[in-house]
């Protein structure tokens, strides 16, 4: 199913909204991760003198649901970009932006029994930003762009970073 890029423009950033932009919810017994993003995005020039070029936001809007694990882990979203042409990757993990000097306490919790977990799952939505966590190089380029976590690979999307005519 294909989604207009434009609703890409209103996805809320780095976070766990859904918008028309997330994947459907495949019901209580799917598992596994989706994403979906714009097909096309275009660099931008710095408004000071036009010379710099810089990359766009790039919505990654995925839906996950997994099985509950029995260890708590520390399991971060991991992000791949791999350039069509080149077979080059660029990967990051997301991570929170919140820059406040505030830091909770570590909830420690107790880890389930496998009887426990059984027929248990969990997930939801994330919209990470691609160009927040990727170190993308400021080039027209397309990527092949997939999300990992926890031992699952999301289906594959298409990206096109282009110059804008």
């Amino acid at each position: 199913m294909a989604t207009d890029d434009r609703l890409f423009l209103n996805v809320p950033l780095n976070t766990n909204d859904r918008n028309p932009c997330s994947p459907p919810d495949m019901g209580p017994v799917w598992r596994g991760v989706m994403i979906r993003a714009p097909r096309r995005v275009f660099l931008k020039r710095s408004t000071i003198g036009g010379r710099s070029v810089t990359l766009p936001d790039i919505p990654i809007c995925g839906y996950m649901l997994l099985d509950v694990p029995t260890v708590p882990s520390n399991y971060r979203l991991r992000l791949v970009a791999i350039d069509v042409a080149t077979g080059k990757t660029y990967s990051g993990n997301v991570v929170e932006l919140d820059r406040s000097p505030t830091v909770p306490p570590p909830v420690k919790p107790k880890p389930l029994t496998p009887q426990e977990a059984a027929g248990l799952a969990s997930g939801g939505c994330f919209n990470p930003n691609l160009t927040d966590f990727v170190d993308l190089p400021k080039l027209p380029a397309v990527y092949a762009v997939h999300v990992e976590f926890r031992g699952r690979k999301s289906n594959s999307v298409t990206i096109e970073v282009v110059k804008r005519e």
